[in-house]
């Protein structure tokens, strides 16, 4: 029989990816959560997410931006 951690299984995706490389127990359940995520194709999504990713994305552009202005 399995056990499920409520804790862990409240947590959105992106923090068990972030706790995912720790070599802790927090780390080896968060792996085991998002395995088990994967399998049965549950996500959790939340606004810190949202929010790393509109940054990435503004990033990318910003050095878009300045390569071809360098190229000009």
């Amino acid at each position: 029989m399995t056990t499920i951690s409520i804790t862990m299984m409240c947590l959105p995706n992106f923090h068990l990816s972030k706790l995912k490389d720790d070599q802790t127990p927090e780390g080896k359940a968060a792996r085991k959560e998002l395995q088990r995520r994967k399998q049965v194709g549950f996500y959790i999504d939340c606004q810190e997410e949202k929010a790393e990713f509109i940054k990435e994305q503004e990033e990318l552009a910003r050095k878009k931006a300045l390569q071809e202005a360098k190229e000009t």
